[in-house]
């Protein structure tokens, strides 16, 4: 599931095994979403995609829990294969 709009993702999340969000241009927006819906039971694997004007943000989301960060331009193959070996673990 890719939620390019938090509020989206907040009316029709549902349990998964892995989730990808692409932060939106205001990064700050989208880490307190992502800190609001974390909790250390969570069993998801959180992966997210920002531009490179938001990487300065990468050790904030990671100290919210997302496992995997890709800042700029991503191939498909790239995002599958990374979901796939998290999805391994």
């Amino acid at each position: 599931m890719v939620f390019p709009n938090p509020q989206v993702a907040t009316k029709t999340a549902r349990p998964a095994n892995l989730v990808v969000i692409d932060l939106p241009d205001d990064a700050a927006d989208g880490l307190q979403w992502l800190s609001r819906i974390s909790s250390p039971m969570r069993t998801s694997a959180v992966v997210v995609l920002c531009s490179v004007e938001a990487a300065d943000m990468e050790w904030s989301l990671r100290d919210a829990g997302v496992e995997q960060v890709f800042v700029g331009e991503l191939t498909t193959e790239r995002l599958a294969r990374s979901c796939r070996g998290l999805l391994e673990k």
